[in-house]
């Protein structure tokens, strides 16, 4: 496959991968994510979802709110917090940790009914944390562009985090994700897709945390938010 073969070749360092020095946790802020050894995962429509859930990652959906963006960094548990929003024409990724959005040049670069793509690749899909990498697709940007989702899991791939994460804001139809038990495998990489409602007349893919091998560790019922201790 092109994606493994660009594994073997990529040089370590590629310019867009942050690392945010060790030193610059305040350990009374990130205590899980200062042990990245396991780390609670969670999916939900909307913060107010999580009940006692108090996680490490929080991913919302696509075309989640800002306001949602801002209750969620104010969780006890000081996630790091990954969503999109309808920003004009075009959908907005966001990946906040500390105050600031790590991707702020990324949006979604595939269109739909509701937004045009951007058709620019983002320089910054990778955020890494000591211990700890996130990648960020956006909807069916994981499906679709193909570059897009090779160069992120490339630097999943490449990362010495010991956890690695690709996180999937999305507003998608019930074709997406199929499979009862697993989905397609990101090798290395534990997979959480948080899926925003449909019409109620359309199909909707679930919300689900997946593990390196495609296979569900948590998966949607209805629209509760689900959480996963990972690995």
């Amino acid at each position: 496959m092109a994606g493994r073969q660009a594994f073997r070749t990529m040089a370590k360092g590629t310019a867009g991968t942050i690392v945010v020095p060790y030193a610059a946790f305040d350990p009374d802020e990130h205590p899980r994510l200062l042990r990245p050894e396991s780390m609670i995962v969670a999916c939900a429509i909307s913060v107010s979802d999580l009940g006692g859930i108090a996680p490490d990652v929080l991913v919302l959906p696509e075309r989640t709110t800002k306001d949602e963006l801002q209750a969620a960094q104010c969780l006890s548990s000081r996630p790091v917090v990954v969503g999109a929003i309808q920003a004009g024409k075009y959908v907005q990724g966001y990946l906040l940790h500390n105050g600031s959005n790590r991707i702020a040049d990324y949006l979604k670069t595939w269109g739909d009914d509701r937004a045009l793509g951007s058709h620019t690749c983002p320089k910054t899909p990778v955020y890494e944390i000591d211990g700890l990498a996130i990648g960020a697709l956006i909807c069916r940007d994981c499906h679709d562009n193909n570059e897009l989702r090779v160069e992120v899991l490339n630097r999943l791939c490449l990362s010495g985090a010991a956890l690695k994460l690709l996180c999937i804001p999305a507003d998608m139809h019930g074709e997406w994700f199929q499979g009862s038990d697993r989905i397609i495998a990101f090798p290395g990489v534990f997979v959480a897709v948080s899926n925003n409602t449909k019409p109620p007349n359309a199909t909707r893919c679930k919300s689900l945390i997946a593990d390196p091998q495609g296979v569900r560790l948590k998966t949607q019922i209805g629209l509760e938010a689900i959480h996963a201790i990972v690995p």
